[in-house]
């Protein structure tokens, strides 16, 4: 399949072994079936997103049990993972939903900088609710019930849209 027209869903989920009945090699998890991804291109990939050091610290390595739906892994370290196995595909396209939800202020960091190399070159659909989020993008569009209600930059929006300059303010009260 050509990486211009595969669609990568990035999500804590994708960290699942393939067969998400059993546990399998981290390797695995980030290489999806049948990549075969040579050691030196995961760790090239792991390095990249910045979860190299994490890796050579797990007992295994490459080769740790990864146990069902992830779940050895913090939330964080799962969406490091994902966002590996979708860098490794190298899509042209990137859907993102809620990359950075549930996660602590140091494993969002680690996302967002991960991000920043996923996204490098590349045209994301991301879906977000956090203003760190629409201030990184190119468009923002606004939705509300299903109906576009704003649509340009972060800083367009900020002056031209109450709606949106609203949100702007709640997010900054926290």
């Amino acid at each position: 399949m050509s990486s211009s027209f595969f669609l990568a869903f990035v999500y804590s989920a994708a960290v699942n072994a393939p067969d998400s009945r059993r546990a399998a090699r981290l390797s695995r998890s980030v290489a999806s079936d049948g990549d075969g991804a040579s050691d030196d291109e995961l760790w090239e990939v792991c390095r990249a997103i910045g979860i190299h050091e994490w890796v050579h610290q797990l007992p295994e390595r490459l080769d740790t049990l990864v146990r069902e739906r992830g779940g050895r892994f913090s939330a964080g370290e799962r969406q490091l993972v994902a966002l590996a196995r979708a860098l490794l595909a190298d899509p042209a396209v990137i859907v993102l939903d809620e990359a950075t939800a549930n996660l602590d202020p140091e494993s969002e960091a680690r996302v967002e900088r991960a991000l920043g190399t996923l996204l490098e070159g590349r045209t994301a659909v991301v879906t977000a609710h956090r203003l760190r989020s629409a201030e990184q993008a190119d468009r923002v569009i606004m939705m509300d019930q299903g109906r576009v209600i704003a649509d340009g930059s972060h800083s367009e929006l900020v002056g031209s849209s109450d709606a949106y300059a609203e949100l702007v303010s709640v997010w900054e009260r926290g």
